[in-house]
């Protein structure tokens, strides 16, 4: 856009924010910088995994950091392993236990890898240009926005106000800027109690090994039973098992302010009990483990309000039953960066938030309601599957076709970019 700047300020520095830094770091017309409620960066949680759409989807944001990402993520730890996406066998106890339900095989050229997120929050600051020392201000919490046409204010806690062309919320499942989009009190600005949670914890690799053997501890696994599944894979360079345990609580609310509440292994086993030796064996070497509610967002019909458009968890908060909360994130920041690279003038920000628009939301809002359906299947929920194993494997295969295998984000970038020349010429 000639000698005029593009200055977007970016609401949050997790997964999708610096990713969408990353993204815009190559474009010299377009200064960004990143406001981060939290002293210092920091991601919750453990291990996060990414299918060949999210592996994509880095490359088409950086090469660089599709290169730095490979040198710290697992794969699954035996070599004739690698285009396995996931063991899934019957975990609880009766006749069916230990029974392999499918062994996922993914395309030719196909990847599944995992990685702490911290790792990943490690590798995508090292991508930005001096590590985000210029670019990212920490202690900076958002607390109103003023859309005010040609430039939108962001006010901070600390009275702060920031103006620029354009403001991009990625600040989780619990954002500010989703308030601005659909309204401080709309059931649109809030994420949903699933009626699920989660178990999660880390062993070392050699306790996982000793626990359930090698094959099972390297490579990544699922259990499937009435309720109730589990996961397990390899982070850290596979000296590390991450444990993911789900159950139902036959509840449609979460009674805690907090997401995550603190339990004892004691706690863990009770939820599982009736389970076989592979999942309680793993359960018992489970220090100090938390239980994490499961929230997604409603359907909604677009990502932005004005100037302001929403990113990541902030847009579409899901379930983790297709292990696509981080892929899809990543897929935002490669689509909305590489469309803001081709802004020419200040009059091309619709046109690129009604193509991003275009281009994530049916896809982001179809894979929270697939995501669902997804947790019951996994545990023997759905009616007309049941515990029937060759239905389950069926619609575990279609499943993982649809909505990760035969997903590509490239393409979803070109047919994005078309929208947006059909809304430039609109414009003129």
């Amino acid at each position: 856009m000639g000698s005029q700047p593009l200055n977007v300020a970016i609401i949050g520095a997790g997964i999708g924010g610096i990713a969408f830094a990353v993204g815009l770091a190559k474009y010299p017309h377009i200064h960004f910088t990143i406001y981060e409620y939290r002293p210092s960066y920091a991601e919750i949680g453990a291990g996060i995994g990414f299918s060949t759409n999210g592996h994509k989807a880095m490359s088409l944001i950086s090469s660089q950091l599709w290169e730095n990402y490979q040198h710290h993520a697992s794969f699954n730890g035996s070599p004739e392993k690698r285009s396995i996406g996931f063991n899934y066998e019957v975990g609880e106890k009766g006749p069916l236990e230990g029974k392999r339900i499918v062994e996922t095989v993914m395309p030719e050229g196909y990847m599944q890898s995992t990685i702490h997120r911290k790792h990943l929050l490690s590798v995508l600051v090292e991508t930005l240009p001096d590590k985000g020392e210029k670019c990212t201000k920490f202690n900076k919490r958002l607390v109103e926005v003023d859309d005010r046409g040609e430039k939108i204010v962001c006010v901070f806690a600390d009275g702060e106000r920031v103006e620029a062309d354009l403001v991009v919320g990625c600040d989780g499942i619990k954002s500010m800027c989703r308030q601005f989009v659909f309204g401080k009190d709309s059931e649109l600005s809030k994420a949903r109690f699933t009626g699920k949670v989660a178990y999660r914890g880390l062993v070392p690799m050699e306790k996982a090994i000793a626990a359930v053997g090698e094959n099972r501890a390297r490579n990544r696994q699922m259990y499937f039973g009435h309720h109730r599944h589990m996961l397990t894979f390899g982070v850290a360079k596979g000296t590390m098992m991450n444990i993911v345990a789900f159950h139902s609580t036959g509840s449609d609310a979460w009674e805690y302010s907090a997401l995550a509440q603190p339990r004892t292994t004691e706690d863990f086993l009770k939820d599982y009990a009736g389970w076989g030796d592979a999942v309680t064996n793993i359960i018992s070497i489970v220090d100090k483990p938390e239980v994490w509610a499961i929230f997604d967002h409603p359907r909604v019909n677009t990502f932005h309000k004005g100037r302001l458009v929403l990113l990541g968890d902030a847009a579409h908060t899901t379930s983790p039953h297709f292990g696509q909360g981080g892929g899809m994130s990543v897929e935002d920041a490669a689509i909305l960066s590489n469309l803001l690279g081709n802004c020419t003038s200040l009059g091309d920000i619709e046109p690129i938030l009604s193509a991003y628009d275009s281009a994530r939301v049916q896809r982001t809002c179809d894979v929270i309601a697939a995501s669902r359906e997804q947790g019951r299947l996994c545990e023997f929920e759905i009616d007309w599957v049941g515990d029937d194993l060759e239905k389950v494997s069926g619609q575990l295969d279609s499943n993982l076709r649809k909505w990760q295998w035969n997903y590509d984000p490239e393409e979803a970038f070109k047919n994005a970019l078309n929208e947006l020349e059909k809304g430039k010429a609109a414009t003129k």
